[in-house]
Formats: structure tokens, sequence, C-alpha cells
């Protein structure tokens, strides 16, 4: 059982994704970036997704910040936005690994927990 930081400013994107993988994994829900941060320094997390787009703390903003903590270099991190085309590159360049089409279909995001471990675990 992976342990999986979720952070997004949207209540039923939180709970949606709590209710996707809370089965098979531990889930901890952040509302906002600077919140995430503060989680992610007081407990270890396997895989962490994230919106793009929140208060206080963007998404990016989040992922370059996480990054610095030397117990994060390496830890997959998934970002979750409405639109893709605009963000990829700024995804891309934030050390982010890969990204999630908002609104997001609950099977696929299990799928791609599961293949962001293994590859992890590499």
């Amino acid at each position: 059982m992976a342990k999986i930081l979720v952070v997004d400013d949207n209540a039923v994107i939180r709970d949606v994704a709590r209710f996707s993988l809370q089965n098979q994994h531990d889930v901890t829900l952040a509302e906002n970036g600077k919140e995430g941060i503060a989680l992610a320094k007081a407990s270890p997390f396997d895989v962490i997704i994230t919106d793009i787009q929140m208060p206080e703390m963007d998404g990016i903003e989040f992922v370059n910040e996480i990054r610095k903590l030397a117990s994060y270099a390496h830890t997959p991190i998934l970002v979750v936005a409405a639109n893709l085309e605009d963000n990829k590159q700024k995804i891309k360049a934030s050390g982010a690994t890969g990204w999630i089409l908002k609104p997001f279909d609950p099977i696929k995001l299990l799928e791609m927990i599961s293949e962001v471990l293994k590859a992890s675990q590499k």
C-alpha cells in the first residue's frame, strides 16, 4: 500500500481521488500547495498528485518546491490539469513525472499510480 498525497483546492477532485485510491493506498489530502509542502515535510509519500491551478501556491510552484527536498527528488509527481496544451511544457520543466487530464477517470488514475510506482522501484 503506497502513501499518496493529493493536493487540490477543489474538494470534489480531492474526494474523487480519495475515493478512487483509498481501497488500495493510504491517501492524505491537502487543500493547497503550502499545506502540501508542510505535509510532505512531516511524512514521506510514495506518490504526489497535484492540481496545476490553486491559490496560495500553484501546482508548478509546488512541484518546484517539493523537488528541492532531497527526500522527494525522485518521488513520482503527477499534475492534474484541465488544459494540457497550454501547460505541458511548464509541467515537464517543473520536474513532474507526468500529468492527468481533468476530469480524470478513477480507473485510469489507479492504473497511472501503479505505473509510476513500478517505474520508481526500478
